[in-house]
């Protein structure tokens, strides 16, 4: 199966008001491997993918999908016959995802995008997943994206964010590696704004190290497109 995609032309993804990464893909692949999860990325993928209750044959897009490690995971669950595609708005880290997923001889595609401008048709995945995206985008675009999550997703299409719960000290703080003051525990009251039903929150066991010390406790949010 196919996605059609909107032409992308001359559109600067890449500027999108979402972080852009800067540095080399590799350089971020130590970062996340060995600083952020300690040398047990595989595990935590594993772990997401299982919260997210993947099924053969499913279409799944992975919003800020970086070096595309939690999307070879998720293309290895959905088999043959499902797709995964990809979107980040940073080239320098697409092109790793894509180096990536040849050596490993699966076919995903990635794709230049933010999350507030996501270049794909109304309701064509079964599944979006969201890994320590949200944090980064400024609020008054949190909204918005996850508006755009739901415009792409099938009715009753299942939504996995994971993300970083704002703590009360750092609540009125500027952070460099954050935006805003909405934090994971804020966002099941925007899901129901922008669509969703059946949202469901949790933790996963897995210690994470953050570059940023607002982001101590992080957790998960499941949610269905009504």
């Amino acid at each position: 199966m196919s996605l059609q995609k909107p032409q992308l032309g001359g559109a600067s993804f890449h500027n999108s008001p979402g972080i852009v990464i800067a540095f080399p893909a590799w350089w971020y692949d130590l970062l996340v491997r060995w600083v952020v999860m300690s040398g047990k990325e595989h595990t935590f993928r594993q772990m997401a993918a299982d919260v997210a209750q993947l099924q053969p044959g499913e279409t799944v897009l992975d919003v800020g999908c970086g070096t595309g490690t939690q999307a070879l995971v998720a293309k290895k669950r959905v088999g043959e016959l499902g797709q995964v595609c990809g979107i980040d708005p940073s080239l320098s880290l697409l092109a790793g995802a894509r180096r990536k997923a040849t050596r490993a001889g699966l076919s995903i595609d990635f794709q230049p995008g933010g999350i507030e401008q996501i270049p794909f048709p109304d309701q064509v995945f079964d599944v979006v997943l969201s890994t320590f995206v949200m944090h980064h985008v400024p609020d008054n675009l949190k909204h918005q994206g996850l508006t755009e999550i739901a415009r792409v997703l099938k009715p009753g299409g299942r939504l996995l964010m994971i993300d970083f719960k704002h703590s009360e000290e750092h609540q009125n703080r500027s952070e460099p590696f954050g935006e805003g003051e909405i934090g994971l525990q804020d966002l099941p009251a925007l899901l129901k704004q922008a669509g969703f039903s059946q949202r469901e929150t949790g933790e996963i066991p897995f210690r994470i190290r953050s570059v940023s010390s607002a982001h101590k406790h992080y957790g998960f949010v499941k949610a269905r497109r009504s």
